[in-house]
């Protein structure tokens, strides 16, 4: 449950921040703002002697909408690895890195189920070889949130809802030639849509 709070509060601070960010760019008089999003998350973990393994990856496709004719296409990956030792901490690695994804590596069908399958090397020279695939399962849950906001120039007024759901997690997630799905102890995977109407106006 914990996570799952910490999955709607960074999708409510990406919404923010975005917003924030076209307001900033577009905002003059009066601007309508509209945000579909399909995200798929996954976290593994492994805990085996003295190592306490945990990487994730969380991939996002966004439709974003700002003024009679805009419209913008986003599809980011974020991945990251904590490697720690609990025997010996000087021992311990981190790394976060960002990524775009194309349309034949990432594929989701709403809350259905969701494919990846990427391969890169981030800037601490990680090599990445991800091929995971998603399985929606059990309930969805609904949470919708009012946007209020008044931020120099402008406020910012709407709605947001999200929708999530469950999913189970298969395939392998390489890094270095190492897998960390297979031997994981603890995974967790979810799936969720997200949309946004906002409208700002400058003061």
């Amino acid at each position: 449950m914990r996570i799952r709070h910490i999955v709607i509060l960074a999708t409510s601070i990406f919404l923010l921040s975005t917003l924030q960010v076209h307001a900033a760019e577009h905002g003059t008089e009066v601007e309508r703002f509209n945000m579909t999003a399909n995200e798929a998350e996954a976290i593994f973990n492994s805990f085996h002697g003295c190592e306490d393994n945990t990487v994730g990856v969380t991939v996002r496709q966004s439709l974003i909408k700002s003024g009679p004719e805009g419209k913008e296409q986003v599809a980011e990956l974020s991945i990251f690895g904590s490697f720690e030792n609990i025997c010996d901490s000087n021992l311990d690695k981190h790394f976060y890195a960002t990524t775009t994804v194309s349309r034949t590596e990432f594929s989701q069908d709403d809350l259905q189920g969701a494919s990846l399958q990427k391969s890169f090397e981030t800037p601490d020279g990680y090599d990445m070889n991800l091929n995971i695939v998603w399985k929606g399962e059990g309930e969805i849950k609904i949470y919708d949130n009012k946007i209020r906001n008044d931020v120099d120039i402008y406020k910012m007024r709407g709605k947001s809802n999200v929708s999530m759901r469950s999913a189970s997690t298969t395939g392998t997630f390489l890094i270095n030639g190492q897998d960390y799905i297979s031997g994981s102890t603890n995974t967790y995977g979810n799936l969720s849509t997200v949309y946004s109407n906002v409208t700002t106006l400058t003061k």
